[in-house]
């Protein structure tokens, strides 16, 4: 009689034994052993089966545990570890090589190829069975810092290391030699090899493609600056997923000592954006960090990433996805560089439904910009020219001791005597098109070139006007488009850090005793910035309309109680927030709170 109960008694029991008591768990393994039927339902019961994490190099084993239809059927989530060939210690002194990029390239490639035709297999003999699939990709090598487990420490370093195992980034007391861990991959990207992408099958499982190494964690060390993939990769991958409704990636977009090589990657990744527009017909969330860095220093001149008579790549793409028909959440993370016309209609529509009513479905819309656009330009103005006998602020110090330097420096020339590595010849001598030398030398000339060209080499704000085009355009294409919103909780633009410019915000808020529950307007400046009442007079009577027909009440700075009679400068309930004093040398330049709360 065992063997023919129908599934959904088969359920019910092991529901009814699980609430049992505290040891139904435990009886319901012996269940198992009832026969094959029995097994398969308490395996899909204890969800055993539904998510992993496997290595690519372990794609034998996965197979093989999972040959059974049941198991595939009730995977849900995997998380896919691409491993990248491993280095000699004395490298961790280097940035990689142009070889050793390559070797990750095909190592990548060969791992994307092999996992997308096992799960093609998988879908064609299961006739489209099976649970949804949430897919995680990340990259790393055994001997990456943050990846070395205690097995490979004892090969990687010899047991007579395993004291210090350069748990920091100084000199190791035992062997002369520096590593500086994640920074080594700071100028490199994982790319899948553009003439294998057309071979790839489609996958229909799939609904969720994500690409974020600062979520996931080593058991020995938390990957804080994991590797990252080329944003086309990830574009042109998420293109063989034609159920695609969840993506969340991290990519780079802060290599200005290599301006060509960034623009280049900035371009790729928009085309294959827009080439995608049409599997990401039923996606839902789309989270986007470029890991970013803000300038601090307002004399900065920034680069021009793209002609002003065209419309900017990037910006464009994105223009398109969150016009997409179903899309619920889009968040750009800080500090992507964007033009101000983000919020606008794109001029060149791409392969989505162009007769779709745009933002029909949008819950939730955050955008945490740069300070600077893609064209070279500052979203903030001056109130005043510098004067005459402006000096510009010094150079701040080094962040790592002065005496480490002369060190290091040896530690690399050793490195480059020592490793017979022919690909190590040409590192710090070829430039590849770009002006600075490539790979560089991790030394005290190169940090302070890598500051100046981010603009980061001091400290000094004095932009301080919020009355310029690029905001007006910027704000009003916001506002117009929460007004277009039917459905939006929670709408937010952000330009620059918390201690650094201005937020407004459109939300609906939680607070007080009775739970009040309404929709705000919040506006949040820097307490330094001025011209705010110009930039909102010509936003008033929109603001006002966006509200589910009740007008909208505005926090805000009191300057702009000439345009709100009703605005409050403060949340009901909550005390002043007290004055911030940072400690010495910190980056601050005051903030305007308008809310007693943290942000990063």
């Amino acid at each position: 009689m065992a063997e023919h109960l129908p599934p959904n008694i088969l359920a019910r029991v092991l529901r009814c034994i699980d609430s049992s008591g505290s040891r139904g768990a435990d009886r319901i393994e012996k269940y198992a052993l009832l026969s094959r039927q029995w097994a398969q339902a308490v395996e899909l019961w204890s969800g055993r089966f539904s998510s992993i994490v496997i290595r690519s190099d372990e794609l034998n084993m996965f197979s093989t545990v999972y040959q059974a239809t049941h198991r595939r059927q009730a995977l849900s989530q995997i998380t896919n570890k691409i491993v990248l060939p491993k280095y000699h210690y004395r490298r961790c002194v280097l940035f990689e090589t142009r070889k050793e990029q390559r070797r990750n390239n095909e190592a990548v490639t060969e791992a994307i190829q092999s996992f997308f035709s096992l799960l093609a297999t998988w879908e064609s003999g299961d006739k489209g069975g099976g649970n949804s699939i949430d897919l995680s990709i990340i990259g790393f090598s055994p001997a990456d810092f943050a990846s070395r487990d205690e097995p490979f420490r004892m090969d990687f370093l010899g047991e007579h290391f395993m004291a210090s195992c350069f748990h920091s980034w100084e000199k190791n007391e035992l062997y002369p030699g520096w590593d500086i861990k994640e920074r080594r991959w700071r100028h490199s990207y994982l790319k899948l090899s553009r003439d294998v992408w057309e071979g790839l099958p489609q996958l229909h499982r799939i609904t969720a493609l994500r690409s974020n190494p600062a979520k996931c964690e080593n058991r020995n060390y938390p990957i804080t600056q994991g590797r990252t993939f080329e944003g086309w990769t990830l574009a042109k991958l998420a293109a063989k997923l034609p159920n695609l409704r969840f993506i969340d990636w991290v990519i780079k977009d802060a290599d200005l000592l290599y301006p060509k090589k960034r623009i280049q990657h900035r371009e790729d990744f928009a085309a294959a954006l827009m080439e995608s527009l049409r599997e990401f017909r039923d996606l839902t969330t789309f989270i986007l960090d470029t890991s970013s860095i803000l300038p601090q220093k307002d004399t900065f001149d920034p680069p021009g990433l793209h002609d002003d008579d065209v419309p900017e790549q990037l910006t464009e793409a994105l223009q398109n996805i969150i016009r997409l028909p179903h899309l619920q959440v889009f968040k750009i993370d800080k500090y992507t560089v964007l033009s101000p016309y983000i919020f606008d209609a794109p001029v060149n529509i791409g392969t989505r439904d162009a007769t779709a009513r745009p933002f029909q479905n949008l819950k939730t819309v955050n955008l945490h910009l740069s300070t600077v656009t893609p064209s070279g330009t500052h979203y903030f103005d001056t109130s005043s020219p510098l004067p005459e006998d402006f000096e510009p602020p010094a150079r701040y110090e080094f962040s790592e001791p002065e005496n480490h330097y002369p060190a290091l420096k040896g530690s690399i020339k050793r490195t480059l005597e020592e490793d017979d590595g022919s690909d190590l010849e040409l590192v710090g001598q070829n430039s590849d098109g770009d002006y600075y030398q490539y790979p560089p030398r991790y030394t005290k000339r190169y940090k302070r070139d890598v500051d100046e060209a981010l603009g980061r080499d001091g400290r000094f704000f004095h932009r301080d006007r919020v009355d310029t085009d690029g905001i007006r355009q910027i704000l009003k294409g916001f506002i117009d488009l929460v007004a277009s919103a039917p459905k939006v909780e929670h709408a937010m633009v952000t330009l620059g850090a918390r201690r650094y410019r201005g937020r407004h915000s459109y939300a609906r808020l939680a607070y007080g005793y009775f739970g009040l529950d309404e929709k705000v307007w919040r506006i949040t400046k820097n307490r330094d910035m001025q011209g705010e009442v110009a930039v909102y007079r010509g936003l008033r009577e929109t603001m006002e309309l966006v509200d589910g027909g009740r007008r909208a009440i505005v926090y805000g700075p009191p300057e702009l109680r000439e345009i709100f009679p009703s605005l409050q400068e403060s949340f009901p309930n909550e005390t002043p927030q007290p004055p911030y004093h940072p400690p010495r040398g910190a980056c601050y330049d005051g903030d305007y709170r308008i809310r007693n709360e943290q942000e990063q």
